[in-house]
């Protein structure tokens, strides 16, 4: 007796076996547009409201004047904003470091933000005059404990003077950044690294890393930090 081929049977396995394939196909394609979509939307810098400036767009903010909830709860509540800054009070406020280093811990627990950075920017409106230079220099002490928490960028109320202005940008910078020295009687900068390493956790990146890109925008094209000026109305 010959054996005939069982021609439903092998067309059921090529059936199984071209879902199974299609199957494949289709999840690589899904799982290769995901990681192309994940790598387009990949933040082109640490500060997103620098990246939106460099783009031309206006940025807004969120932010109490009265003060903000310094707690790392709070932090992780605000991580989700809808604002591209925070604007954080500490100069009507009480000039509590410990719950400003807790709100950032706070805020990259409950990371990324909506944009995929990994915390919304914070600029913090430090309790410094800028009436004259010496004013800021005696209280330069007073943005670095500030800038080691990690924030991204500081604010310096009644910025009158252009001795002042000088002498708050020299404060927060480190001196290995050179840009602009020199330039209108702008001074070397003068921040220490102790400090570096906790603001770089917070920030996701190394410690050399951290004090290449800490520096003020757009004096230095590759800097992550915005500083900003209150003037008396």
């Amino acid at each position: 007796m010959i054996d005939q081929p069982q021609t439903g049977v092998l067309v059921n396995r090529l059936g199984k076996q071209s879902v199974l394939i299609l199957a494949s196909v289709l999840l690589t394609a899904v799982s290769t547009a995901i990681v192309a979509q994940n790598q387009a939307a990949k933040p082109k810098r640490i500060n997103q409201a620098i990246e939106l400036l460099a783009e031309g767009q206006p940025i807004y903010y969120t932010g109490s004047h009265s003060g903000t909830t310094g707690t790392y709860e709070q932090g992780v509540k605000d991580a989700q904003t809808y604002a591209d800054y925070i604007s954080y009070d500490m100069e009507h406020a009480p000039f509590d470091v410990k719950g400003l280093q807790e709100y950032m811990r706070g805020l990259v627990a409950g990371g990324p933000d909506r944009s995929g950075h990994r915390t919304p920017a914070v600029i913090v409106n430090v309790p410094v005059n800028g009436m004259d230079a010496a004013a800021v220099h005696a209280n330069a002490w007073m943005f670095n404990q500030v800038l080691a928490t990690g924030v991204h960028g500081v604010m310096l109320t009644h910025a009158d003077d252009p001795g002042a202005i000088r002498a708050f940008v020299e404060a927060v910078r480190f001196p290995m950044h050179q840009q602009g020295i020199g330039v209108d009687g702008l001074p070397e900068g003068r921040r220490g690294v102790h400090g570096v390493a906790a603001a770089a956790q917070i920030w996701g990146v190394s410690q050399e890393e951290y004090e290449e890109k800490a520096d003020p925008w757009p004096l230095n094209p590759n800097g992550e930090l915005l500083l900003g000026g209150k003037r008396r109305r």
